[in-house]
């Protein structure tokens, strides 16, 4: 079995190949440190989102993404402040809105 990522766990690809998939926590309040994510309410109240704080503390918003029931976010998400490098496969802990297309 490859080596986990330092940041997740593994998981399988449908093409077999092993992709880390890290674990990101809830935000407890507007201070909490990055990596973290806050449910955001958009027009739409049928078709809930989130905000994420990348590790570098960037913020950004996953309307664009599907949300699967367990939180996994598709595609792996990119920091979109110019020069982060931080882009990561992420499962958001403690999502309960269900699956969002």
């Amino acid at each position: 079995m490859p080596e986990a990522h330092p940041h997740g766990h593994p998981r399988l690809c449908p093409i077999g190949l092993v992709v880390a998939v890290l674990d990101v926590p809830h935000a407890d309040d507007d201070s909490s440190p990055g990596p973290c994510w806050g449910l955001l309410r958009t027009g739409d109240p049928s078709r809930p989102s989130a905000w994420l704080r990348c590790f570098y503390g960037h913020e950004g918003v996953l309307t664009d993404h599907t949300i699967a029931e367990d939180g996994t976010v598709s595609p792996s998400v990119e920091c979109m402040e110019p020069g982060c490098p931080w882009h990561e496969t992420v499962r958001l802990a403690g999502w309960r809105e269900g699956a969002i297309k």
